[in-house]
């Protein structure tokens, strides 16, 4: 591999400009690398761009190499599991060198060409450059299709309508909306939710009549901390609306059978009070967070009253369990629970009362309920996966308390999970806080000194880092490397309190646990010189504040969609969601969250002083984390930085947050990422020898 110091990164211009809040003044010389389209944004975009291109090009043999790895383990043609739903079976099918699924459906179980084609993805992609389809719903009556299309990447949806006896589209659509909407009973009412269209903030509920073409207002949701969403009761009696921020929720709902008529608020929003609704026919079921029950327990309230002095507590608050999600079922309900940092299902017989978990034979490993269509049923489809696992279906009959396996994602190209090993250990952190670690490789690997080692970590939102199955990574453990993942807080791993003790004014938390975990791997699986990090979005975040503050502790770091310019960002409320993101970082307009986010913010926090190697990527429709920020982040390291790392910024000019929407595509992407980091790896080697 040829060496990357002919290289010329490109510089951007540097223009005074000044920030004032709380007599702070602060210099952003790059800030006008926010004009958005303007032609010199736009070339120091591809000059970047064209700055990574001639570094990867050198890759090109090892990416393709990569890439061809990671496709193998991708089986040819397949079928997902049909899930039931009246009386069909829906399912999707992939084709081999295909990007996109089609969408299917059949009476019969062994379909014997029967099989009917709803929506070939793959046809409506031809000739764009960006196709996302999301939410793929059938009416009531299987006799129409609605789906939400995305031809840009920023998130606005147009809902289509096709019919399914004569293959047409309907006239009427919706356009520059979420892909969020549910059908009423009547097979011709679509409840679906508009954003602002400047803030992107979800705040209104419509309701459209698809045989007229009309739309009539619902709601609207006036605070700007709260979004909105829609969804439909498994036993399609109630259509509920959720106005919700972080730490706060509100229920209201109407008869699925009479669309026409207004909402019912079921609980008015208080302060700091989170809960969750479902219907079980004859009374609701409330997941809430009251009278400090931060790990959520479940309660009872009758149709007609459903004031929280009348609820019946059905199950207490834990401090080791955390309950995330329920789904309501005729005879029992499904619940969703966060224990010793392993994702569970446990099952609630209605009528009894009586609770039991649907027990893995893993140490590690994360399970959840699936795609369950039906309320009438004995059984309650369970996703199971691990690290070593691929993703498993089971059909879980609940009074028998038996699983029925249904379907496994092949892994082909000579995969075995009896190759590798997955474990779970724990860092101290400085505060004696013990975070979990995950750790998957080879079996025949023995950990040293000189074994590359990727750590992966997240930590915000209350999002966990689940210990999943990726084959994407086998040809990364195949050539030596351990992966990690960090699960640290901010996330909801360890439960509620787990996320609350990694936000606001304990955002650090999230940092230090991050370097202790890297601390604690490079003593005992690795070195500094052979130690990569990995993070996205807020993720990326997490990359700059950990690279500012312990840049001599890491080899080699990739940061996608990173949000690095978190103070800017927040102090701007016409920018996309920032209103709404208050109650995570907190609201700089008050001065104790000002100092905090800037004491930490990586864009303001870059120093003089040696980076390590750093691949840097982003979109520029990306709606969630602008493609500014990491233009302005990659700008100043390059002023700052006092060595000769590698920096490399590359934007994708025709995505947004998620990068390409085609399987392949995406498969493209990481092959690319791990490029660099073997890159990384042999040149260290080779600089040893």
């Amino acid at each position: 591999m040829t060496s990357s110091k002919k290289l010329t990164p490109p510089r951007a211009k540097r223009r005074k400009f000044f920030h004032k809040k709380f007599q702070d003044r602060r210099s952003d010389p790059y800030y006008w690398l926010r004009e958005k389209d303007s032609p010199e944004v736009l070339e120091y975009l591809k000059a970047e761009n064209a700055y990574a291109k001639s570094f990867f090009d050198q890759l090109k043999p090892l990416q393709q190499e990569l890439y061809q790895e990671m496709k193998s383990h991708i089986p040819g043609d397949y079928d997902t599991c049909p899930v039931k739903k009246g009386p069909y079976f829906y399912y999707y099918t992939w084709i081999q060198d295909k990007e996109h699924s089609i969408y299917k459906r059949t009476k019969e179980l062994n379909k014997k060409g029967k099989e009917e084609v709803l929506l070939d993805i793959n046809q409506l992609a031809a000739g764009r450059s960006y196709c996302e389809v999301n939410n793929l719903w059938i009416s009531p009556r299987h006799d129409i299709l609605a789906y939400a299309l995305d031809e840009e990447g920023r998130e606005f949806y147009t809902i289509y309508f096709k019919n399914l006896r004569t293959g047409q589209e309907f006239p009427h659509l919706i356009s520059r909306v979420t892909s969020d909407f549910v059908w009423a009973n009547d097979n011709q009412t679509v409840f679906y939710v508009k954003q602002d269209p400047e803030t992107l903030r979800p705040f209104q509920i419509f309701r459209f009549n698809l045989l007229t073409g009309t739309n009539d207002l619902v709601f609207t949701e006036t605070d700007d901390r709260f979004m909105v969403s829609v969804n439909k009761s498994l036993s399609e009696k109630y259509i509920f609306i959720l106005s919700s921020s972080r730490d706060t929720s509100e229920w209201q709902f109407l008869s699925a059978d009479k669309p026409s008529e207004k909402l019912t608020l079921f609980c008015k929003r208080e302060e700091k009070h989170e809960y969750h609704l479902d219907c079980g026919k004859d009374c609701f079921y409330i997941l809430t967070n009251r009278e400090d029950a931060f790990n959520f327990k479940l309660m009872k309230a009758g149709l007609s009253d459903h004031s929280p002095a009348l609820w019946e507590e059905i199950i207490p608050h834990s401090e080791e369990s955390f309950i995330t999600d329920f789904q309501v079922f005729e005879g029992f309900i499904a619940l969703e629970v966060r224990q010793k940092a392993l994702r569970d299902v446990v099952i609630l017989d209605r009528e009894k009362k009586t609770t039991h978990k649907v027990s893995f034979p893993e140490a590690v490993y994360c399970s959840w309920t699936q795609e369950n269509l039906e309320y009438q049923t004995d059984n309650v489809r369970i996703y199971f996966n691990s690290p070593i696992h691929s993703g498993t279906l089971y059909d879980y009959h609940v009074r028998e308390q038996r699983l029925i396996f249904r379907w496994q994602m092949l892994v082909s190209g000579g995969f075995s999970s009896e190759n590798y090993v997955c474990e779970r250990i724990f860092a101290s952190a400085r505060d004696g806080t013990q975070v979990p670690i995950t750790l998957v490789h080879r079996k025949d690997l023995h950990a040293s000194s000189s074994t590359p080692l990727l750590l992966d970590g997240y930590g915000s939102y209350g999002l966990s880092c689940d210990p999943c199955f990726n084959s994407s990574l086998l040809p990364l453990l195949n050539r030596g490397f351990i992966f990690a993942i960090a699960h640290i807080r901010g996330g909801s791993e360890m439960g509620k309190k787990w996320y609350h003790n990694g936000r606001l004014l304990k955002k650090k938390n999230t940092f230090t646990d991050f370097i202790d975990c890297a601390e604690y791997l490079r003593k005992s699986h690795t070195s500094s010189e052979h130690l990569y990090i990995m993070g996205g979005s807020a993720g990326g975040l997490l990359m700059g504040a950990v690279l500012n503050e312990r840049p001599e502790l890491f080899y080699g770091a990739v940061a996608t969609v990173p949000f690095v310019d978190v103070l800017t960002t927040m102090l701007d409320d016409k920018i996309p969601l920032s209103t709404m993101e208050y109650e995570e970082w907190g609201n700089p307009h008050e001065k104790a969250y000002y100092d905090y986010i800037k004491s930490y913010s990586p864009y303001d926090n870059v120093k003089k002083t040696n980076y390590p190697h750093l691949f840097i990527r982003t979109g520029y429709y990306d709606p969630r984390v602008q493609y500014w920020e990491p233009a302005k982040w990659s700008a100043r390291l390059r002023e700052f930085k006092t060595n000769q790392t590698l920096l490399l910024f590359l934007t994708d000019m025709e995505s947004g947050h998620f990068g390409p929407t085609g399987r392949f595509q995406r498969l493209s992407k990481i092959a690319q990422e791990h490029a660099f980091f073997i890159y990384l790896e042999q040149m260290r080697k080779n600089k040893n020898a």
